[in-house]
């Protein structure tokens, strides 16, 4: 069968996995890893001691983004987070407040919603 374009559904080129080059542009990204003190880092403030916080891309409820994150928590797509994490890693490295980062946690999905 077609590889399918986890976002819009477009047929993928050979070399792209899982998510169109055109949604991959798209992504709405929250550029946070640039940001000192962002919206994701105040959430932590009072509760754990850390250097950074991000998050790759807003989410926006039926948007075609959503569908990336859904076919992951919902269809046990387990790829295409690995994929993501792969892409998102790539900028985290060229990043200068996460050069010297020696750890990534990624936060767990909840467990009433996995």
């Amino acid at each position: 069968y077609p590889k399918l374009c986890a976002a819009c559904g477009a047929h993928l080129l050979q070399q792209e996995k899982f998510i169109c080059t055109q949604c991959l542009y798209n992504l709405p990204k929250t550029n946070y890893h640039h940001i000192k003190e962002n919206p994701v880092e105040q959430v932590f403030w009072g509760r754990a001691e850390i250097i950074a916080a991000t998050s790759y891309f807003f989410f926006e409820k039926e948007s075609r983004f959503a569908k990336i994150i859904h076919q992951l928590k919902y269809r046990g797509m387990k790829e295409i987070g690995i994929e993501m994490g792969k892409i998102f890693g790539a900028e985290l490295k060229e990043a200068s407040r996460f050069n010297k980062v020696d750890l990534i946690i990624p936060v767990p999905l909840h467990w009433k919603k996995q």
